[in-house]
C-alpha cells in the first residue's frame, strides 16, 4: 500500500479485526486514526487497501448501469482487475458543453478511487456501511 496516497477520510481494511475502518487523522511517524477513537491508533502494516468491487460501489451510492456504474458526476468501469474512472465535466463546469471525459488509466482500490473523485471533482464519497 502506499502510503503516501492515503488521506483522511479513505477507506481501509484491517485484517485483524476484519472491519471497514475510515481514516480520521494521519502520523507519518506513529500510522493511522480510524474511525475518530483515539485509541484505535494503527501501525502501518495493520492496514490494507480494499479491493474495489460491486458491492462498494453500491454502497457509495453508484448505480448500476449495464457495463458500468454511475452517480451524477461520473462512471465507473469494473475490468476483471481494476476499474477506470470516466467523469461529466458539463457538472464541473459553467459550460455549454456536455460530455465524459475518461482518465485512461486504470486503478484498483477504493482510497484511490476516493482520492480521484475529490481531486478532480471536490467531493467526498460518502460510504453507507
Amino acid at each position: 500500500m502506499d502510503l503516501q496516497s492515503l488521506r483522511i477520510g479513505n477507506l481501509v481494511y484491517i485484517p485483524k479485526t476484519k472491519q471497514i475502518a475510515k481514516i480520521t487523522a494521519i502520523s507519518d511517524n506513529i500510522g493511522v486514526q480510524v474511525n475518530n477513537n483515539i485509541l484505535a491508533v494503527l501501525k502501518y502494516d495493520e492496514i490494507k487497501p480494499i479491493k474495489l468491487n460491486k458491492k462498494i460501489l453500491l454502497k457509495f451510492g453508484f448505480n448500476e448501469i449495464k457495463d458500468h456504474f454511475e452517480n451524477e458526476n461520473c462512471w465507473i468501469y469494473l475490468l476483471k482487475k481494476s476499474f477506470e474512472f470516466e467523469y461529466i465535466f458539463s457538472k464541473l463546469e459553467n459550460s455549454e458543453c456536455d460530455g465524459r471525459v475518461n482518465m485512461h488509466k486504470l486503478y484498483n482500490y477504493v482510497h484511490e478511487l476516493q482520492n480521484l473523485y475529490y481531486s478532480i471533482l471536490r467531493y467526498e464519497l460518502f460510504y453507507s456501511a
